[in-house]
């Protein structure tokens, strides 16, 4: 009998091959023949799966989304409503061991680059960062249900905040790692909550 291939199950597998070559040899690096060589399959084979490295890519990172979106679920309902469970978001966002977990910014910083220039994965890039801001976003409607914010609070801004803050701390975390420790950048998130509680600006 011919063998049975799990066709979703193989897309994975070289996006992940994806990440691999992004985080050991860099951006540069990311060739189809690279990436084939990686995974352990022919280019011809690669090209079965996704007509270009661009596709590959946006994929690459719509699974880095997924999977991070998928720890969310399954974390975040155990926490309190509200505040405690936008940081909580904030947290997971910011990798504890950027060294293990730096494919996950390698993937985002290359999408930023190839979204430059790419419309299909510009348009990836703007579906996954609304998912992350919709979810932010909904932690802040219950810190104002439950009054722990202003009721003119905007959740919509403090989600694009939150995650450009977050964008920031990864990226410092994994350029400077010595200034930016995962201690004090959890210091630096106590500063950012700290300032949630303050008074909205006034949009006159």
């Amino acid at each position: 009998m011919p063998r049975i291939i799990d066709h979703d199950a193989e897309r994975r597998r070289i996006a992940k091959a994806t990440w691999e070559v992004l985080q050991q040899q860099g951006q540069d690096a990311l060739t189809v023949r690279n990436i084939a060589r990686q995974a352990g399959c022919t280019t011809g084979t690669l090209s079965h799966y996704f007509r270009n490295r661009g596709e590959l890519v946006a994929f690459s990172y719509e699974l880095v989304t997924t999977e991070m979106i998928e720890i969310i679920n399954r974390k975040i309902p155990k926490i309190n409503r509200g505040l405690a469970r936008f940081r909580a978001l904030l947290e997971l966002l910011i990798p504890k061991k950027p060294k293990n977990d730096q494919y996950e910014i390698a993937v985002t910083i290359s999408s930023w680059v190839f979204a430059l220039s790419d419309p299909e994965i510009a348009i990836q890039h703007r579906k996954n960062y609304a998912r992350l801001r919709a979810i932010a976003a909904g932690f802040i409607r219950e810190a104002i249900e439950i009054k722990e914010m202003s009721p003119d609070t905007v959740p919509e801004d403090i989600g694009d905040m939150m995650i450009s803050f977050a964008d920031g701390l990864c990226v410092a975390m994994m350029i400077e790692k010595n200034l930016f420790p995962y201690k004090r950048c959890t210091l630096l998130i106590d500063q950012f909550m700290h300032g949630l509680l303050k008074s909205p600006v006034d949009k006159k």
